[in-house]
């Protein structure tokens, strides 16, 4: 794998970090629907995002690194989010939380060689999944998230 190559994926999901900081700085401050509602949704979006991304860490970033050809199971977002309804955590712990999950992935991703980027683990219903590919998915599921937060909280940033 190239090194600059893999310094620009980095780069991306650093820039979504960005992004999420900027979009989660003022919630639910800068909300422009009815208050309990919102709070509601984001802290549910928020348990659930959490979780799923503790997931993708230990269970497929860490693993692939760690062991030759792991498997690594499906994750289902519905049994996520049904095992994180009952947990109530504030939105704000959950941003919090959420936000040190992405500033750890980051920081471990500047420690991976880059060699390691074409480590494969055998997913559950797809086979062989890259390292790469599954940083790749990272940064497309965090583009749909960034979305999802902008509409839900009206933002008007550029």
């Amino acid at each position: 794998m190239n090194e600059a190559y893999c310094k620009s994926i980095i780069k991306n999901v650093e820039n979504n970090f960005k992004d999420f900081q900027i979009l989660l700085s003022g919630i639910p401050e800068n909300t422009d629907v009815e208050r309990g509602n919102i709070t509601r949704e984001l802290t549910e979006l928020f348990a659930t995002l959490t979780a799923i991304e503790e997931e993708v860490f230990e269970m497929r970033l860490k693993k692939i690194i760690d062991i030759e050809n792991p498997y690594i199971p499906a994750i289902s977002p519905e049994t996520v989010r049904d095992s994180v309804s009952q947990q109530n955590q504030s939105l704000l712990n959950l941003v919090q939380e959420y936000l040190s999950q992405k500033e750890s992935i980051i920081k471990f991703l500047y420690r991976v060689p880059f060699f390691y980027w074409d480590r494969t683990g055998v997913h559950e219903l797809e086979g062989h999944v890259t390292f790469e590919e599954f940083i790749r998915r990272l940064i497309k599921n965090d583009n749909s998230n960034i979305s999802v937060l902008k509409k839900k909280v009206n933002f008007k940033g550029n």
